[in-house]
């Protein structure tokens, strides 16, 4: 099981900064130039982003993780969850932001955890 949690602050409004974080397919304008993380990052539903978005993100090292917007609070709390194949899954995961307005900047606090998945091969 994995349980991680940080806070930090950015000095942008709190609606510029939650369409940011709840637009998978824009990471890349705010994931830093040097992550190694993300190959491409993608929408998989059509529509507004909301309450039940889809999308996959191909990983470098990782495989793909396909995931939803599972909780949508604009703009105070967006929530992920999302399920990492690296041919077969092998991690399930959450992924929260609360977003507080604050003046001249908005606090995150950023909340994930999840844990390895169950699976089994039978040989006879």
């Amino acid at each position: 099981m994995i349980d991680l949690e940080f806070s930090f602050r950015v000095s942008k409004p709190a609606d510029l900064v939650f369409d940011l974080i709840s637009d998978v397919a824009s990471y890349w304008k705010w994931v830093p130039e040097r992550s190694d993380f993300f190959i491409e990052n993608k929408l998989t539903s059509n529509g507004p982003i909301g309450l039940g978005t889809t999308y996959i993100d191909r990983l470098k090292y990782w495989g793909k993780s396909i995931g939803e917007i599972t909780e949508f609070q604009r703009p105070s709390k967006v929530k992920f969850h999302q399920q990492t194949f690296f041919g077969i899954p092998v991690f399930s995961a959450s992924i929260e932001y609360f977003l507080k307005a604050g003046k001249n900047f908005t606090e995150i606090r950023h909340h994930s955890f999840g844990s390895e998945s169950s699976w089994s091969i039978q040989i006879d």
